[in-house]
């Protein structure tokens, strides 16, 4: 049946049978940051299940379903199989178990089950014992399938009887990346102008201990002089230092810098797996008025509908040319909250990937677009965009 319907898929592109995408019964994810790392074991509950001493399928839409396949997941790490941090036995913590979406298992009754230890820097290794095998007749004798990814690099493995055990361990890159503020988690200028408020108290001290002692030395009537003027200087470093950290670190660059760094955010706002993340990440960069249509449209340009809607890591965002069109008069119906703008003509390039199933895609986008950029209430945005060009390469 398996083979029958692989050939079909393959021969016949417009039929649609019962397995969109062949691939193992169970599969294991492990994402790798320097805050947490996460596993996700998604599997067909025929398979799955027994491998945590559960029988039958069962009901995820019922509590008491879910939270005994969550306890037999948990002991089962504290017994048969086992996650290891730098060599260290660990069992995470369960964030949810739940149906997986369709695009996996093509609506075969399967679970998902996601847990989550938060670290406090990048493990050194991180190690998985598995070994049981699958049962069903296409998978039979096989191991579970394991995937690593950790700053967008992926790592496979394949567990078996045989080869029970693997570990991803930290490379150079990796480390390199851990030890370098990411533009996305970390605003570097904003996390410099968080200290700014300081800058007043570590000023202050020394001229009101100089201040201090010259008042005691001083004759009385000089005293109502020297007084005011401390008072005054220590207000006006403080005003500077507010003043300092509420502006808008764009608002210094040159008008192409400041585009490039805006539309460089659109991107990276998709590195996290999590909508919601991704969505509020694109509100740095672009206006309320278009936010939602961007979203959509970045967010379909990345995924794969031709391979069950997985979404596209972006490796690399490729600038062919561009130029800021000073002389172009403004949209029509800016935003009411727009002071000034301008439009920038930009061609670029998107490569991505996205690995599953134990292989890799990859694809390449080509656009051309007009955007247009204006300072608002709540700092420069990206408030206009008109794709003029758009193709696939690979």
């Amino acid at each position: 049946m398996f083979l029958a319907t692989l050939l079909l898929s393959l021969l016949a592109p417009g039929w649609t049978g019962p397995l969109v995408h062949p691939g193992p019964p169970v599969v294991l994810e492990v994402r790798i940051s320097e805050e947490e790392v996460s596993w996700t074991l998604r599997g067909e509950q025929v398979t799955l299940h027994p491998w945590l001493g559960l029988d039958g399928p069962l009901d995820l839409d019922r509590p008491e379903n879910r939270e005994r396949i969550g306890t037999a997941m948990l002991e089962a790490l504290s017994d048969r199989y086992r996650f290891s941090l730098d060599g260290e036995r660990v069992v995470p913590e369960l964030v949810a178990v739940e149906t997986p979406d369709a695009s996996w298992f093509d609506g075969v009754t399967s679970t998902a089950i996601r847990m989550r230890l938060s670290v406090e820097a990048l493990p050194r290794s991180v190690g998985v014992l598995w070994p049981a095998t699958f049962q069903v007749s296409e998978w039979k004798g096989q191991g579970l399938p394991v995937r690593f990814i950790c700053f967008g690099r992926h790592e496979f493995h394949q567990l078996s009887e045989a080869e029970p055990e693997c570990a991803w361990h930290v490379g150079r890159l990796e480390l390199r990346r851990a030890t370098e503020l990411s533009p996305i988690e970390v605003d570097e200028d904003a996390a410099a102008r968080s200290d700014l408020p300081l800058t007043w108290l570590w000023i202050s001290a020394p001229l009101w201990i100089a201040g201090s002692i010259v008042l005691l030395r001083s004759r009385r009537r000089a005293r109502w002089l020297i007084l005011p003027a401390l008072l005054g200087i220590t207000a006006g470093l403080f005003a500077w230092s507010m003043d300092r950290a509420s502006a808008d670190p764009l608002a210094a660059m040159t008008r192409r810098e400041r585009f490039e760094t805006l539309h460089r955010r659109l991107y990276r706002a998709f590195s996290s797996s999590e909508p919601g993340v991704a969505y509020d990440r694109l509100a740095a960069s672009l206006h309320p008025s278009i936010l939602d249509a961007e979203y959509q449209r970045l967010y379909e340009s990345l995924v794969l509908r031709d391979e069950g809607g997985v979404v596209c890591e972006v490796e690399r965002v490729e600038v062919l040319d561009g130029e800021v069109a000073s002389d172009r008069p403004p949209p029509d119906e800016p935003p009411s909250d727009a002071a000034e703008g301008y439009w920038v003509d930009w061609h670029w390039r998107v490569y991505g990937q996205v690995a599953h199933w134990g292989h890799e895609h990859h694809r390449t986008l080509e656009y051309r677009a007009s955007y247009w950029v204006c300072r608002t209430d709540m700092g420069w945005r990206i408030a206009k965009t008109i794709i003029l060009e758009q193709k696939r390469l690979g």
